[in-house]
């Protein structure tokens, strides 16, 4: 039987979306699993950028999900928490696990688009500056950092958007990692401590994710008499990825 195609959609490409898109892959290609998954990354700066802070402490949580995905780069040496990684290294790693044309470079994401059941997000392209309909996505994952521009979009379409994308807000068709989770409004947010702690959640919740869609997939990719598959993967995503769904702080 031929394998039905996911296609999920990941804006930003720092450690929460690219260990997500990287663990999506890794899960969409085991035998076990019956739904096949295609994953597209936008980033809006134009290379691959590790950020200011070059290194990152690992702690338990970031261990063990790295050590989920088989990652060389946490072998003997990375058994300890505080060891320190490369984050640049982490990233390349990732961007390895992925098809070479997975990542789309220098995309700032402007807003969604709704099409009957089809949800596409806009795109603007930061050298031609025009503006670009990507999709349709089955989900969408937002790991655009601090300042979302996913999360900005979900709070002003959720008070005065259309009905049908509060709908695919709400039922779990957008979902969030690391930053993007969350709005930091005091400036003790913003320590050294939660910094590297968010890096090592970021890549935990990345791999928890794949692990939960890819259940979701796979459940809708086996149809049940009465249902559709878009309304089997609804329905799974508000049970299994319900923490990650967009919610008012």
């Amino acid at each position: 039987m031929e394998q039905p195609g996911y296609v999920v959609a990941v804006v930003g490409a720092g450690l929460a979306g690219l260990s997500f898109a990287a663990a999506l892959m890794q899960e969409s290609s085991r035998d076990h699993t019956f739904a096949l998954c295609k994953v597209v990354v936008f980033e809006q700066s134009l290379v691959l950028d590790p950020g200011a802070l070059r290194s990152l402490p690992l702690a338990r949580v970031g261990l063990k999900a790295l050590h989920a995905l088989e990652c060389p780069l946490v072998g003997a040496m990375f058994r300890q928490e505080t060891d320190c990684i490369r984050r640049e290294d982490l990233l390349k790693w990732f961007v390895s696990l992925l098809p070479a044309d997975a990542i789309h470079f220098g995309k700032s994401f402007r807003g969604f688009h709704v099409d009957g059941d089809q949800l596409f997000c806009r795109f603007q392209s930061m050298d031609a500056g025009n503006l670009q309909l990507e999709g349709p996505f089955d989900a969408v994952v937002a790991a655009d950092g601090l300042r979302s521009n996913v999360r900005s979009e979900c709070e002003a379409a959720c008070e005065q958007g259309p009905h049908r994308l509060r709908d695919l807000i709400l039922g779990g068709s957008i979902l969030f990692l690391g930053d993007a989770r969350r709005a930091f409004r005091k400036e003790r947010d913003l320590g050294l401590g939660r910094v590297f702690g968010g890096g090592n959640k970021a890549i935990e919740q990345g791999v928890q994710l794949a692990g939960s869609l890819i259940e979701a997939f796979d459940r809708a990719a086996r149809p049940v008499r009465g249902s559709t598959s878009l309304h089997q993967v609804a329905m799974v995503l508000q049970k299994a990825a319900a923490a990650m769904r967009w919610r008012r702080n």
